[in-house]
C-alpha cells in the first residue's frame, strides 16, 4: 500500500525527523536549519474529530538552539527522555554529540536543556543505545571508530569506555536478545554482525571482532524488531531491500529485493527503512512503501513460576496468533550444580517441541474499516489475539454514533429501591449484564440485604438479595483457568465469578464483623456464601492479580475505639481454595484502598481519613509498592491529601495517574477543598508522585475513570448528607487532553448531573446504549440514566448480520457527517436480543 499525507508539519529545511514516545504523548524531534532542534507534540483531534485547514496533526511544544545540528536519536534512560544530537562543526562551534533532556517543568510544560557535550568530533555518523540489566550505552560511529559511553547514575552523564577501530560504515544498530548483545554496522561493500561482550560474559561491553559476521549485503539505513527469541533485521539501500529473520546469526532470509532478483525496487526511493506495528500486525516501510508482516505472536499468562517437588508448571499460557510454535525455558536463579555461567547457560538451553496453535472463540469486535467522515464502518468478530474467530455463529451487530457531547442530556430510565446504597458495580457473566449494590441501613437495622441486579431491554430487575452487615463496598471479580489442556484443541477457558462485599458494621458485633465473598453457581444462576474474612470496619476490598495469584486487599477503618487499625492482603491459595492472609498494612482510618499495575511494578494507595490523633482529618495517604526481595508490599511515598475518601488509578496515554478524592479541608473541616490528580513516575528503582491538577470539588466521596469514544473521563460525585447542604449534592465529570506544549493531561469541567445525593457512580455500555448508575444513600431511590440525543430520543441505532464474521454499516456512512465516534455491540443469534457479550 502507499500512504496518503496528512499534512504539513511547519518545518522548512529539516535534515532529519526522530519520532518517539515520553510520558504517553508521541512527539517528533526535528533538525532544521543546521541550528534548531524543533520538538512537534501530536494534536488530538478536535471535538467533533473534523480537522480544518488550520489544524495540524503535530504543533511545535519547544525548541532549542543546535548550531550545526545534522540528526538526532532518541535516548530513555531511566525513565528520562533524552535527545543525543550530531552536530557537525560547520556554525564555528565544536562538532561531535550533544545531550539534551526533555522534562516537564513545575507547570507542566515541556523544556529542553543540554545537559552534557558527550564528545567533540565533526565526524559522528550515527548513534545507537543499548540498554542492558539497567545499564545504559551510547554508542558512536565516525569514520573511523566507534565509541562507546556508559550511563553515570551517579554523576547522571555518560562516561567514555571503549574505542575500537571501525571503518567503511554509515549506520549502525544495537540489538539485545537471550543469545546476546550485538552490533550490526552497516557500509556501502557489506553489513556485519559483531559480538559487544565476550562469549558467556554479559559484564564487559566493547566491539568484538571474534564472532563478527558477514551478512553480506551492502546497506545504508537499518531497522530492527524483536519477534519472541528472533528478531526481523532489514537491511536498506538505493535499489536494495533485505529482511532477515534469525537471533543474531545465523539468519534467515525472507524477502530479497534487488536488481539482479526477479523483483525489483524503485532505485530512486529513499532507503530510509523502519517497523511499526499497528492492530497486532507488524509492517516494515520503506520509500513511501509499506509492507505487512505475517505471523507476529505474543506470549501471554504466567511465565514465571516456582518448581514444586522438581516440576514448574505452566498453566495459562496463551499465544496471540496462529502457527506452530516452540516455548524456550530458562531458570531465573543459577543452580549451585554449576560450576561456571557457560555451565549454567548450556544448561538452560532447553526448548519445547512444535506446539500447534489454533484461533479460539470469539472474544471481542474490532473495526477494520477507516476511521473517516463518509466511509461505511466494518468490523469483525475476532479472539482474544485477533484472530479472525473459530466459530460458525452468526451474529447480530448493533452499532449506535457515540456523540461524547451527548452526555450532557440523560433521561432518566427507572428508580430503584435501595437501602443508604453506598457501592455500585458494573459486570458480566457469560453474556449476561448485572449490577450489584451494597446496601448499608435501613433506618432501623445495618442487617440489610444486598442487591443483585440484571440488566435486560434496557431496564434493571432485582433476581437476587444478599445478606450483608453494614455492606458499605462492593467489587466483582473471575478466577480463571485453563482446566482441560490436550494437544490441537482449543482450550476453553474456566471463569469462576466472585462478589466481595466489605461489611463495615452489624447490629451486634459492631465494627468487627465479617465481610463476605459470594460465588457464582452456574446451574442455580445465583450468588452463594464463598467465604467469611474477620475485618474492622472494613470500607473496600480491591481484587487484583500479582504474579499469577488472585489477591485482595481490604480497607479496615475503625474497630470501635481507634481508626489504627491495619488494612490486610490476601492471597488466593489453589490448595485450600481460599483467600489466606500474607499481610497487614500499617493504616489509619483506611477508607479505601486502589491497586494499580504499572511499568512491571504493583502499587496499593489507601485513602486515610483520620489522623493519628484520632480527632483530626488526615493530611496524608500511604502508597505501597511490592518488593519481590521482601515478599511483601512497602511504604514508598505519602500522597498529599485532606480527609480522603477515595482514590481512583488509571492510566492516560502509557502515564499512570491516581485521582484523590478528597472530603473536607483536613485544617478548617469545611466541605470545600481541591481534590487533586498525581502522575505516578518509576524512574532507576525510585517511585515518585507529582501533582498535575487540583480541582475544586465540594465534598468529593469518590472519582470514577471511564472512556468512552476514544477519550478520558473522570467523574466526581458530591455528597452532602444535611438537608441544610442538600444543593451541594451533584455529579461532575471532567474531560481529559494533553494541551499543547504540555506532557500532561488536564481534564476541564465537561457536564454537571443533578443528584439527590449520590455516594457512587457507575457507567457502562450495554445493547447499544450508555448508561449511568446513582447509588444514593439518601431518601432510598437510586436511579438508572441513559444519555440520549435529545431529551426524548435514543442514538440512533442501525444493524447487520456478519458474513464470514465481518459485519458492515453501509446506511452510517450518510448519517455520519462527521468524526463522531461509533460504538458497537454484537450477539450471537442464538442468544437472547439482552445478551450483549461482545
Amino acid at each position: 500500500s502507499v500512504p496518503e499525507p496528512l499534512g504539513s508539519l511547519g518545518v522548512a529545511h529539516a535534515t532529519s525527523i526522530s519520532p518517539f514516545r515520553f510520558a504517553g504523548i508521541d512527539f517528533l524531534a526535528v533538525s532544521a536549519n543546521a541550528s534548531t532542534i524543533v520538538i512537534l507534540q501530536h494534536v488530538a483531534s478536535p471535538s467533533d474529530g473534523v480537522r480544518g485547514g488550520g489544524e495540524a496533526l503535530f504543533a511545535a511544544s519547544v525548541t532549542a538552539a543546535a548550531p550545526g545540528v545534522v540528526f538526532t536519536k532518541s535516548l530513555l534512560v531511566g525513565g528520562r527522555q533524552f535527545l543525543a544530537a550530531s552536530l557537525d562543526g560547520s556554525a564555528g562551534e565544536e562538532g561531535g554529540t550533544v545531550l539534551y533532556e526533555l522534562a516537564a517543568s513545575v507547570n507542566g510544560s515541556a523544556n529542553l536543556t543540554v545537559v552534557q557535550n558527550v564528545s567533540e568530533d565533526a565526524s559522528v555518523l550515527d548513534i545507537a543505545h543499548l540498554s542492558y540489566l539497567s545499564r545504559d550505552f551510547l554508542l558512536e560511529l565516525t569514520d573511523s571508530e566507534l565509541r562507546i559511553y556508559e550511563w553515570d547514575h551517579t554523576l547522571d552523564t555518560f562516561v567514555g569506555g571503549d574505542v575500537a577501530p571501525l571503518a567503511n560504515f554509515s549506520a549502525i544498530l544495537t540489538i539485545s536478545n537471550a543469545t546476546g548483545l550485538f552490533l550490526v554496522a552497516a557500509g556501502p561493500a557489506d553489513s556485519i554482525i559483531f559480538p559487544l561482550h565476550p562469549p558467556s560474559n554479559f559484564s564487559t561491553i566493547a566491539l568484538y571482532t571474534d564472532g563478527a559476521v558477514s551478512l553480506g549485503k551492502p546497506a545504508t539505513a537499518l531497522a530492527y524488531l524483536p519477534r519472541g527469541a528472533t528478531h526481523l533485521l532489514a537491511l536498506s539501500s538505493p535499489g536494495n531491500l533485505t529482511v532477515l529473520l534469525g537471533d543474531g546469526a545465523p539468519y534467515t532470509s525472507l524477502l530479497v529485493l534487488d536488481a539482479d532478483g526477479g523483483a525489483t525496487i524503485n532505485a530512486a526511493a529513499s532507503p530510509a527503512v523502519e517497523f511499526a506495528s499497528e492492530g497486532g500486525t507488524d509492517y516494515l516501510l520503506r520509500g513511501g512503501s509499506v509492507y505487512k508482516i505475517a505471523g507476529s505472536a505474543l506470549l501471554s499468562g504466567t511465565t514465571v513460576v516456582t518448581a514444586s517437588e522438581g516440576i514448574a508448571a505452566f498453566t495459562d499460557l496463551t499465544i496471540d496468533r496462529q502457527g506452530s510454535y516452540r516455548l524456550a525455558f530458562s531458570p531465573v536463579t543459577l543452580d549451585a550444580a554449576h560450576a561456571s555461567t557457560a555451565s549454567w547457560l548450556a544448561a538452560r538451553a532447553f526448548s519445547s517441541r512444535d506446539l500447534p496453535v489454533l484461533a479460539s472463540g470469539a472474544a471481542r469486535l474490532v473495526q477494520t474499516s477507516a476511521n473517516v467522515a463518509g466511509v461505511a464502518p466494518e468490523v469483525k468478530v475476532v479472539d482474544a489475539g485477533g484472530n479472525d474467530a473459530a466459530t460458525e455463529e452468526d451474529w447480530l451487530v448493533t452499532a449506535v454514533l457515540d456523540d461524547t457531547d451527548e452526555f450532557n442530556i440523560l433521561s432518566d430510565i427507572q428508580e430503584m429501591t435501595t437501602m443508604s446504597a453506598r457501592d455500585v458495580t458494573h459486570f458480566t457473566i457469560d453474556t449476561t449484564h448485572f449490577l450489584a449494590i451494597a446496601n448499608n441501613f435501613d433506618g432501623i437495622t445495618y442487617r440489610v440485604d444486598s442487591q443483585l441486579l440484571l440488566f435486560a431491554n434496557g431496564t434493571l430487575r432485582l433476581v437476587q438479595s444478599l445478606a450483608t452487615r453494614g455492606a458499605y463496598g462492593v467489587s466483582a471479580f473471575a478466577i480463571e483457568s485453563y482446566p482441560n489442556i490436550s494437544a490441537g484443541v482449543v482450550p476453553s477457558k474456566a471463569s469462576e465469578h466472585f462478589l466481595a462485599f466489605a461489611n463495615h458494621y452489624d447490629d451486634a458485633a459492631g465494627f468487627a464483623t465479617q465481610s463476605e465473598i459470594f460465588k457464582w453457581n452456574a446451574s442455580t444462576e445465583t450468588f452463594e456464601t464463598f467465604q467469611r474474612i474477620g475485618t474492622l470496619g472494613a470500607t473496600h476490598i480491591e481484587p487484583f492479580i500479582l504474579n499469577g495469584a488472585p489477591h485482595l486487599a481490604i480497607a479496615n477503618f475503625f474497630d470501635g475505639t481507634v481508626h489504627a487499625v491495619a488494612s490486610e492482603v490476601l492471597r488466593y491459595s489453589s490448595s485450600s481454595a481460599r483467600f489466606e492472609r500474607v499481610q497487614t498494612l500499617t493504616t489509619h482510618g483506611a477508607h479505601h484502598v486502589a491497586h494499580l499495575a504499572y511499568k512491571g511494578r504493583h502499587f496499593l494507595a489507601v485513602a486515610q481519613f483520620r489522623a493519628a490523633d484520632e480527632v483530626s482529618l488526615s493530611a496524608s495517604s500511604p502508597l505501597f509498592a511490592w518488593s519481590d526481595a521482601a515478599s511483601a508490599f512497602l511504604r514508598v511515598a505519602s500522597i498529599g491529601s485532606s480527609a480522603a475518601m477515595h482514590i481512583e488509578t488509571f492510566t492516560f496515554g502509557g502515564a499512570a495517574f491516581l485521582a484523590v478524592a478528597n472530603y473536607r479541608n483536613s485544617s478548617t473541616g469545611a466541605r470545600a477543598v481541591a481534590s487533586t490528580v498525581l502522575e505516578l513516575r518509576c524512574s532507576s528503582g525510585v517511585d515518585s508522585l507529582h501533582v498535575r491538577q487540583e480541582i475544586a470539588t465540594q465534598g468529593a466521596v469518590k472519582w470514577k475513570h471511564f472512556m468512552r469514544g476514544g477519550e478520558h473521563f473522570l467523574a466526581t460525585s458530591f455528597w452532602a448528607p444535611a438537608a441544610s447542604d442538600a444543593a451541594g449534592n451533584h455529579v461532575k465529570v471532567y474531560r481529559g487532553a494533553v494541551p499543547p506544549g504540555s506532557l500532561v493531561p488536564e481534564f476541564e469541567e465537561y457536564a454537571t448531573v443533578a443528584s439527590k445525593g449520590v455516594f457512587a457512580t457507575e457507567y457502562f455500555f450495554a445493547e447499544g446504549a450508555h448508561y449511568v448508575f446513582q447509588a444514593v444513600p439518601g431518601d432510598g431511590t437510586s436511579l438508572l440514566q441513559q444519555t440520549v440525543s435529545s431529551s426524548a430520543d435514543s442514538p440512533p441505532r442501525f444493524f447487520a448480520l456478519t458474513t464470514g464474521g465481518a459485519a458492515s454499516f453501509p446506511a452510517m456512512a450518510a448519517a455520519r457527517v462527521n468524526l463522531t465516534g461509533v460504538a458497537f455491540d454484537a450477539l450471537p443469534l442464538d442468544a437472547s436480543p439482552a445478551a450483549s457479550t461482545l
